[in-house]
């Protein structure tokens, strides 16, 4: 499927702050670029920094997102190739290739 998201790899910025500490967001681009791709933001948090790790951890996973699906792609190929039909008793494929599905905005 041709993607109709911004192409990867995507990077994080360092945690910014609105207001005197207050208010941490994080800003995601595609490497190289300036243009956003999200931001990750919590205006509840109050600039604490457990909430601030856990606002990081989000801004990681989102930045991973295109690494994280080019590899599940390149996996249920690889395991369409190796695999005879109805021989995973679990599964596997069927998660990768749902998960797959959700990333490109579509359903199986």
């Amino acid at each position: 499927m041709d993607a109709k998201f911004t192409k990867g790899p995507w990077k994080m910025s360092e945690v910014y702050y609105r207001r005197c500490g207050f208010d941490p967001k994080i800003v995601i681009t595609p490497q190289g670029q300036k243009k956003k791709v999200c931001t990750v933001q919590d205006s509840g948090m109050a600039g604490r920094s457990a909430d601030v790790e856990k606002l990081k951890a989000n801004a990681n996973l989102i930045s991973a997102a295109p690494e994280l699906l080019e590899a599940c792609e390149k996996t249920v190929a690889r395991l369409n190739q190796l695999i005879q039909p109805n021989m995973l008793e679990n599964t596997i494929l069927e998660d990768l290739e749902q998960a797959i599905a959700k990333a490109e905005g579509r359903s199986i």
